[in-house]
Parts: C-alpha cells; structure tokens; sequence
C-alpha cells in the first residue's frame, strides 16, 4: 500500500471531521485506508463501482453526503483521480456508520425502507411535495428516528391517557391528515413488516399537517 494513501486518508478524515464537527474512532482510519486503496486499484484497471444507495444517501445523510464530497476532493487533486459521487456515497456511508450505533446493514436496511417509504408518501397527493422546504426536512427527520427506533426494537414511553386525547383531538381537527398517517402506518407495516403503534402514527399526523397546510398557501 502506498505510503502516500496514509497521508491522504489522515488528511481526509481530519477534513470530515471538521465539516461534521465530530471526531471519529480510530477504527475508522483502517477501514477508510482499506476502501480507498481498493478504490484506487480498482480505478487504475479503469473498473467504475456504480453506488446503489447513492439516491438515499443523497437524500437522508445531506451532511455526510457533503462531507464526502470534500473528501473526494482531495483524493482526486492528491492521486490524480476522477472519483464522482458515486463514490463519494461509498465514503459517506462509512462516515454513517462511524456515526452510528447502529450496524452497516441496519443502516442500509433504514435507508432503503426510506425510500420505499418517501416514494409511497409522494403517491399520495395530487401535487408535488417540496423536497428541499424546511417542513419536508422534518418529516425526513422524523421517519428516520422512527426507523431507527423500530429497526433497534428500542420501546418508546407513551403516557397513554395524553396519546389518546391527541389522537381524538387530531382525528377531529386533522382528519384528512390522519388518514394520510394511517396509510403510511398502514405501508410500513405489510410492505416493510414493522410494528407502528397508534402513537406513532399519531406523531406522524403532527408533521404532515403543515405540509398539507402549506399547500394552499397557509
């Protein structure tokens, strides 16, 4: 292996872990000098690796996905490369996982079901939804702590007698909202086989309402 690769992959997670404002375990050294020496490799026999959770890392990792767009950056000016974002997404999910407590294929597992999941929501309307408003990030938001919590078996505390009130209340107030928080409970669990209780479709209602209300100008 290269010397020179040591230097890089140390300049380039100093680099990441300045743009994300974290810092990194050491493992994460050795994994990143393994995957980007293959990829040089690989780009020397002039092989090109396609990503195929480019789109959902684009989508529901922004920070990581920029991040690793700088590093490219610098791997491509320091080895004289032309990595893209494809490969870019290759270096973003290691940063994921280096962030995560969850492991690499549950991490993949979270992101593709939120794909599946967003691309269901988008069937629901008649308009299209504003990916890039603030109200949309929070939905995205939301679902992935949601996945997270399902993914993981991690049990959240209701109080029941206040979810019940909330959920009588939006049903009454917010009922074309709730069915739209039903439908997607409703998806997520034959399509994905995960377990969405009332409340947490209840919590989900409270984030579709202002999207909904946005579109008519509200």
């Amino acid at each position: 292996m290269p010397y020179a690769l040591f230097m890089i992959v140390e300049k380039v997670i100093k680099t990441a872990e300045e743009d994300l404002q974290t810092k990194f375990k050491d493992v994460l050294y050795l994994s990143l000098l393994d995957h980007i020496y293959f990829a040089y490799t690989t780009w020397q026999d002039k092989q090109k690796i396609e990503n195929p959770l480019l789109n959902e890392i684009k989508m529901f990792h922004t920070n990581e996905f920029h991040a690793a767009l700088h590093s490219i950056a610098i791997i491509n000016q320091a080895l004289h490369t032309d990595f893209d974002e494809h490969e870019a997404a290759f270096l973003a999910f290691h940063y994921i996982n280096a962030l995560s407590n969850l492991s690499s294929l549950q991490n993949k597992t979270i992101m593709k079901d939120l794909e599946r999941t967003v691309n269901y929501i988008d069937t629901l309307t008649d308009y299209t939804l504003d990916k890039n408003s603030y109200l949309y990030g929070r939905l995205l938001i939301h679902l992935k702590c949601l996945f997270n919590r399902l993914i993981t078996d991690e049990k959240k505390t209701f109080d029941r007698t206040f979810m019940d009130e909330v959920s009588r209340s939006l049903k009454i107030a917010h009922g074309e909202e709730w069915e739209y928080a039903a439908k997607i409970s409703d998806f997520m669990k034959s399509e994905l086989h995960l377990n969405v209780s009332d409340e947490e479709a209840a919590y989900l209602t409270m984030h579709i309402v202002p999207i909904l209300k946005q579109k008519g100008g509200k």
